[in-house]
């Protein structure tokens, strides 16, 4: 939904993986080339850029899709009482 992209030990290591947050969890990206017999790749070297650049257009075309969950603004309707709530501070964790 931001668009912000977070980066971690950034320089201590040799290898990256990318995973994008979609408002709920984390899913794993991978590089797929297209090349028949060739694996996916998930492990990247840290100085590689072609599949940072596609994965930060790929994350771009989602967020103008808003392909993601807003968990402040979404609303539901409860199955049993037929409530209607938005966003994620009706939630009572505790009860």
């Amino acid at each position: 939904m931001t668009g912000r992209m977070d980066k971690y030990n950034e320089g201590c290591f040799d290898q990256k993986i990318m995973l994008l947050y979609d408002g709920i969890h984390y899913d794993p990206l991978y590089w797929d080339s297209g090349i028949s017999g060739l694996p996916v790749q998930t492990i990247f070297q840290s100085s590689e850029l072609v599949a940072q650049i596609a994965t930060v257009e790929f994350a771009e075309k989602l967020r103008a899709a808003r392909a993601y969950t807003d968990s402040n603004n979404f609303k539901i309707l409860c199955g049993n009482c037929s409530k209607r709530f938005k966003g994620m501070t009706h939630f009572n964790y505790a009860s």
